[in-house]
């Protein structure tokens, strides 16, 4: 499918930043449109024109959207996503706010000054991930039948998933799946710098509050290590080289970066 644009629906703190640095590298910056503000509904409608109009230029279209962006699909485009398990992914999004006292920036922390981690997880979006894979425009509470529809979407709608704890594994299946011609090489962006140890208490919190996504991450967990098992000697070949050779990139990268001053 040469020339059918990639669409990638990034959820908060998945590992999509990186992600994007990788595709960059694969297919060249003007080639990577980014479509990313913090209004969901804007950008799921824009990603959707896009899509029923593609740029021939552009290889991959990206962005916070909701899967109503691609389905019904508005135009030929193949499709990615990343998942993250909630306990982790919520630790990171408060994190990774606070270090930037962008908070109030995010509609679900509107007006909020300097709020704990248990006040911000009480805040944040709940099942935000099976919001995104689930219906056009979610405002509403999440449904077991968002559930079931985020399940099939994920298995059914996707020519591919990643997990964030799988990072490495990720990228070859994409690479593979997606018959990319460079290796997707990469170096962390958007650390959150958390804590190394969960504070007591949040696990159960998270799982309390957002108990849809912790059953769509299990599953998307067996469904992942069950296509990795699937997979031909082949990958696991090509897993062993990418790994060795981004071993060597992704130190000289950030070395290349803060010389020339970039910051995360």
């Amino acid at each position: 499918m040469a020339g059918v644009p990639i669409a990638f629906l990034h959820i908060h703190k998945t590992g999509g930043t990186t992600l994007k640095a990788a595709m960059t590298r694969v297919f060249g910056g003007s080639r990577v449109l980014n479509i990313s503000t913090a209004n969901h509904a804007n950008n799921t409608r824009d990603v959707r024109a896009f899509l029923a109009d593609p740029d021939p230029h552009i290889a991959v279209v990206t962005g916070h959207f909701w899967i109503g962006a691609l389905v019904p699909a508005p135009g030929p485009h193949r499709r990615i996503t990343m998942l993250r398990h909630p306990v982790d992914r919520l630790l990171s999004l408060y994190y990774y706010f606070l270090k930037r006292q962008e908070m109030g920036r995010w509609q679900e922390f509107a007006g909020m000054e300097n709020p704990t981690l248990q006040e911000a997880i009480r805040a944040a979006v709940p099942d935000r991930q099976v919001k995104a894979l689930s219906r056009g425009m979610p405002p509403r509470e999440s449904t077991r039948e968002d559930l079931e529809t985020a399940k099939r979407h994920l298995a059914e709608s996707f020519d591919a998933f990643g997990l964030q704890e799988r990072f490495n594994e990720s990228l070859v299946l994409f690479a593979q799946s997606l018959g990319w011609e460079r290796l997707p090489l990469y170096r962390r962006y958007k650390r959150s710098r958390r804590p190394r140890e969960v504070p007591p208490g949040i696990p159960e919190l998270v799982a309390e509050l957002n108990p849809l996504d912790m059953e769509l991450y299990a599953y998307a967990e067996a469904l992942f290590a069950e296509r990795i098992a699937a997979q031909p000697p082949a990958y696991r070949r090509a897993l062993a080289q990418f790994q060795m050779v981004n071993s060597l990139y992704a130190p000289a990268a950030g070395l290349r970066d803060r010389l020339r001053g970039w910051k995360e």
